[in-house]
């Protein structure tokens, strides 16, 4: 008889964080289901996350949700969207309480393992991800409706690769009226799609994180899959503790974020955008 070749076990790694919150002690990866899990940290997202949600819950096997100590209404949000549509009991939801360090000098000087570093909580999140496939996800992009079908489909190969996957999303402003504009300049690639084997995980990168998948073979999703939003009405640069940015993308969010803000979305390049574009069948 020829034996079969096992698959390998998944390669388990431990965290502890510096505190000892017990309770906050985790371990990668927790794979127990085929399919993709949709992971989403949020803190304040009271306003736009409803129709995020509704935007992405039929593309993904399981969306977890982690809570970051939100001051706002998101938890009610999360809760009635559970309450009125998760039909398929797809939605793990988790509270973060602590608070994070700001970006910036404060996140450089915080340490990995410290469960106020971004990094710390992003693994968390991962831990509490079942399927073996993660996509992350936050709480200000909303999936395009055009390309929803698209998606999904692409998501049916992509679990099934053994890669991680570059997506690109495009950022959008709310003006103070409440009118959309698109920013033709900010499309921007980065890797949101990972295995859940315990091969890939969050690494601290300076004052940033950085999804460490050494060794992990690479590709890209071409369309633009997602809108971020930022709304003028609200500080959507409240994680950050400088203003001195140190990537060119975060200074023309900055920038653009506070032309639109005043009335100056030409003078930025900007191009109106209607809701429906943006939300689809989601629009209220």
């Amino acid at each position: 008889k020829k034996l079969q070749k096992r698959k390998a076990k998944p390669v388990s790694i431990q965290f502890e964080n510096i505190e000892g919150y017990r309770n906050y002690n985790f371990s990668i990866p927790n794979t127990r289901n085929n399919g993709i899990s949709a992971l989403l940290r949020v803190k304040n997202e009271g306003d736009k996350i409803a129709d995020v949600l509704r935007s992405i819950y039929d593309v993904f096997d399981q969306v977890v949700i982690v809570n970051n100590a939100s001051t706002d209404d998101t938890h009610e949000k999360v809760k009635e969207m559970i309450a009125r549509f998760d039909q398929d009991r797809k939605v793990l939801y988790y509270f973060y309480p602590f608070e994070i360090a700001l970006l910036g000098e404060e996140s450089s000087n915080t340490e990995e393992y410290s469960v106020h570093n971004l990094t710390y909580l992003s693994n968390f999140g991962l831990s509490q991800c079942e399927c073996s496939y993660i996509h992350k996800w936050d709480g200000d992009m909303f999936l395009r409706e055009e390309i929803k079908g698209r998606y999904k489909e692409f998501l049916k190969v992509a679990v099934k690769s053994n890669k991680c996957w570059q997506i690109s999303g495009q950022t959008v402003y709310r003006s103070l009226s409440g009118d959309f504009f698109i920013d033709p300049q900010a499309i921007y690639f980065e890797v949101q799609i990972i295995p859940n084997d315990g091969s890939v995980y969050f690494r601290k990168k300076g004052i940033f994180e950085s999804i460490n998948y050494v060794g992990a073979e690479e590709n890209t999703f071409e369309d633009v899959v997602f809108f971020e939003m930022k709304y003028c009405d609200r500080e959507e640069f409240s994680h950050w503790g400088t203003r001195d940015f140190p990537t060119q993308r975060k200074k023309r969010e900055w920038k653009v974020f506070n032309a639109v803000r005043e009335g100056r979305w030409e003078d930025a390049g900007l191009e109106r955008i209607s809701p429906e574009i943006i939300f689809g069948a989601t629009v209220n």
